[in-house]
């Protein structure tokens, strides 16, 4: 009667030692603690800087959307009046160039979009929240997980559709965050923080959230 005991103990002692998968690999990873915004435009410097410090980006998506995924120091709660964050994620196919975008301030309620660069497919190399001369694609979803640090984008592939769509690696990826101000009938920010990569994310695969 023992045998089967000793057995069962042993086949346990090797599920305990098989170890731990690996931790997901950020797409895109910043420093904490180098918000760059400056206070010119608008014309105050921004209270809440943890949440505009990126700390890293992800891609990930199934054969129906593509989401984007930032963190950031901390979501906290708005400490200041009109104050407002913005946030987007670009990336390039051959023929065009696209931004994930969300924004959130005491006004105006949390928005998130699918924005069309025209022009190059290539990034700018002047980071700025602005995406340049485009056109807003579609309302996209989004989260704003205080908990997490995270804002999350989400948008239907067909989206892209009439653009060349989503097909092979998507290239160029940037991120950018921006503070400024949210009052009525105006909205303007200034660059807070940004992060690039050399990598590439493939549409419908998954990656680390």
């Amino acid at each position: 009667m023992k045998r089967p005991l000793l057995l069962t103990a042993a086949l346990l002692a090797g599920v305990l030692a098989v170890p731990a998968q690996a931790s997901c690999r950020h797409l895109l990873t910043d420093v904490a603690g180098d918000v760059q915004e400056t206070g010119t435009n608008p014309s105050a410097p921004i209270e809440d800087t943890r949440q505009v410090d990126l700390t890293s980006v992800d891609l990930t998506g199934d054969a129906r959307t593509i989401t984007a995924v930032l963190h950031v120091a901390s979501l906290d709660p708005e400490s200041k009046p009109y104050e407002a964050h913005s946030y987007d994620v670009g990336f390039s196919t051959e023929t065009a160039r696209f931004y994930l975008t969300a924004s959130r301030g005491s006004y105006y309620h949390d928005e998130f979009t699918v924005v069309h660069r025209f022009g190059s497919p290539d990034a700018p190399e002047d980071q700025t929240p602005s995406t340049g001369p485009g056109e807003v694609l579609a309302d996209a979803k989004g989260r704003f997980d205080e908990r997490a640090g995270t804002i999350t984008i989400t948008a239907p592939l067909s989206v892209f559709a009439g653009l060349g769509g989503l097909h092979g690696p998507l290239t160029k990826i940037r991120a950018t965050t921006g503070a400024g101000t949210q009052v009525p009938g105006v909205e303007a920010y200034e660059l807070a923080d940004s992060g690039r990569t050399d990598g590439f994310y493939r549409p419908g695969t998954r990656g680390c959230r």
